[in-house]
């Protein structure tokens, strides 16, 4: 069963979701799995021809939700398009939209109280057009999910040519799939021609019409729509286990796994759990990568300075112990500073219209490298947990190009509006040896990162994840960045000390049962 069926089936029924691991209504071993009604998936599924819901209003059947997939229905002669409007009653027939319209007034009189209507939608009418559909039939609409997939070369769209000729209305084509800026059908159609790749997006919208109905939900229903998966999947854990299941220190393997497979598919970052540590939070990230170092001088983004050691921020001695020395975010004047003042590491952010290429990033990974530094660059405000994420310079490089060595990327989760206090962060590292050490300062100056943090944000990811096709085309080739060797900053020698006469890892091979403690 693929994830974006499993995942539907999920928000379809509370009550299947123990069903739909296998698909069939079958355990693992072959028995029938039942639920409260003593019936299998199978048992609830039936099969009808129908027009539209005309069977169910037939038979007086009332259902909870309803998923639907119905074809955008075009004809470029406008006169046509005039009688179809007027004989049909539905605006958004001039849109293709007039089947899709007819359904959800269709669905009124069978949804139950508070049901759900699902819709996959292409999105040539745009997403204002599509969400209107619905708002103007009570319903209040929600995007689930979207993403981009490529228009087929053989799919023709002169019609949509034609419509956008007799009237001011513009459909929307893309000619990059990370990029948020539309074509018309005519600029689609003339670029695909010369052969040109154009993609279109496609939408998830969940609508629940609440005219006459008790509402029973969050004040505000985005929150709601995050709780409510994290929630049941919390209560599912807890019903599966009496505590929580230890976790490597580096965090949760089904966790990074995650984090990494949100990194390829978004942002065609080929990264695996082993280049990513977690860490509770962005600040504590910084100070344990600093301490793990514990260099002569830092020059630290002003802005990442506040919960640091205040020994560290006023020391005026620059030899006997740790110094930070904080500096503008501004890429050129960082780099003023660490050219005159030659830190051993520099930990810096990007302001938003430097992070938007890759120019910016680039030049900080050279400075560092010629002057011997070690570089933590921080992404936390450039990062978004969404199926269609902004343009971000730092990740567009690491698409092509492999993180230096002696670099290593900051992403703290700090967007969260619904548990603003539940904060998670990882940093990024292709280098083993920095995923081992990070992974060993956790558990000696953290202990682990919360469980409940990890389910909350790996819920995210996993819904961001389930929806996205899989890329039919091999990954490109990453070049290796070139320069100077430079002598760099290894670990401190007191850290050193501690994390080899520590035993408090697992380090052994996967699924080892032996745990090593430290009894002392």
């Amino acid at each position: 069963m693929s994830d974006a069926i499993r995942y539907i089936l999920e928000f379809i029924s509370s009550e299947i979701v123990v069903l739909l691991c296998v698909g069939t209504g079958e355990s693992m071993r072959g028995q029938p799995i039942y639920d409260e009604e003593k019936k299998t998936l199978l048992d609830r599924v039936e099969f009808h021809e129908s027009d539209l819901l005309s069977y169910c209003k037939d038979h007086d059947i009332q259902l909870e939700r309803i998923v639907e997939c119905i074809p955008q229905i075009l004809n470029p002669n406008p006169d046509a398009m005039s009688k179809i409007i007027t004989e049909n009653g539905f605006v958004e027939d001039q849109f293709g939209l007039g089947l899709i319209a007819r359904a959800v007034e269709e669905g009124i009189t069978v949804i139950k109280p508070l049901g759900i209507m699902i819709f996959n939608m292409g999105g040539h009418p745009g997403q204002a057009v599509c969400k209107r559909l619905f708002e103007r039939r009570s319903f209040r609409v929600n995007k689930i999910w979207q993403t981009k997939v490529i228009q087929a070369a053989d799919t023709d769209i002169s019609a949509l040519v034609e419509i956008e000729k007799n009237s001011p209305h513009r459909f929307e084509f893309f000619i990059r799939r990370f990029g948020d800026q539309p074509i018309c059908a005519r600029t689609a159609w003339a670029y695909g021609k010369a052969g040109g790749i154009v993609f279109l997006m496609l939408y998830q919208f969940t609508a629940v019409n609440f005219v006459n109905q008790i509402r029973f939900i969050f004040e505000d229903d985005s929150v709601a729509d995050v709780k409510n998966p994290f929630l049941a999947y919390l209560a599912s854990v807890l019903k599966e286990n009496s505590c929580f299941p230890y976790e490597p220190p580096a965090g949760s393997k089904r966790f990074r796994n995650l984090i990494a497979g949100f990194m390829k598919t978004n942002h065609h970052v080929p990264l695996n759990a082993d280049n990513i540590v977690v860490f509770p939070s962005r600040v504590v990230a910084i100070e344990n990568a600093l301490r793990l170092f514990s260099p002569r001088l830092a020059v630290v983004d002003e802005h990442l300075t506040r919960h640091l050691p205040r020994q560290w921020l006023t020391s005026l001695v620059i030899e006997d112990i740790l110094t930070v020395i904080e500096a503008p975010r501004q890429s050129n004047l960082m780099i003023e500073v660490i050219k005159k003042l030659k830190p051993q590491v520099v930990v810096t952010g990007l302001p938003h219209f430097e992070a938007v290429t890759s120019s910016a990033f680039v030049h900080l990974l050279n400075v560092t490298r010629e002057s011997g530094a070690r570089l933590f660059l921080d992404i936390s405000d450039h990062f978004e947990l969404s199926s269609l994420p902004g343009s971000s310079g730092v990740l567009k490089y690491l698409a092509g190009t492999c993180l230096p060595s002696h670099a290593a990327i900051i992403c703290g989760l700090v967007k969260n509006q619904v548990y603003s206090d539940l904060e998670v962060a990882f940093i990024i590292s292709e280098e083993e040896a920095i995923f081992k050490a990070l992974s060993k300062t956790v558990e000696l100056l953290e202990g682990i990162t919360a469980p409940i943090s990890q389910y909350y944000y790996g819920c995210l990811f996993h819904e961001l994840l389930s929806f996205q096709l899989a890329a039919r085309r091999p990954p490109a080739e990453r070049e290796i960045q070139k320069g100077d060797s430079v002598e760099m900053i290894g670990f401190a020698s007191s850290a050193i000390s501690v994390l080899c006469n520590s035993e408090l890892s697992i380090n052994e091979a996967e699924n080892t049962s032996l745990i090593h403690m430290d009894v002392d």
